[in-house]
């Protein structure tokens, strides 16, 4: 009586292991290579803010918005012949690059040019 219960006991216990076995993950990937990315919208009739210039963070690591930011880039807004260097700012604790002069607004139907 005792070698049918392990009879029967076998089949499950071997489909418990293989399902263990399969639930294995792979490891992420450790050579990780970051990439800089741009960010920003021009809006009609607002000033020239919100451009960010970043860099992507590796998934195994926490989030750390200080260390995506790129503050010491070379940003600079072009239209037509008009260059316009932008700013790194924080505002409430938010980094981006924006025009000093809030007065230069965003022109409708203008083609402008970015350089970083």
């Amino acid at each position: 009586m005792n070698h049918r219960i392990t009879y029967r006991l076998l089949p499950v216990l071997l489909g418990v292991m293989l399902l263990q076995l399969s639930a294995c993950e792979d490891q992420p990937p450790t050579d990780y290579q970051p990439t800089p990315f741009l960010e920003g919208y021009l809006i009609v009739d607002e000033p020239i803010e919100g451009i960010v210039v970043a860099i992507s963070q590796p998934i195994t690591e926490p989030f750390q918005y200080d260390d995506m930011m790129l503050p010491n880039a070379d940003v600079v807004l072009t239209v037509g012949e008009t260059e316009y260097p932008l700013q790194y700012v924080i505002e409430d604790g938010i980094g981006s690059y924006r025009y000093p002069d809030t007065t230069v607004k965003v022109l409708p139907e203008t083609r402008y040019a970015l350089r970083v």
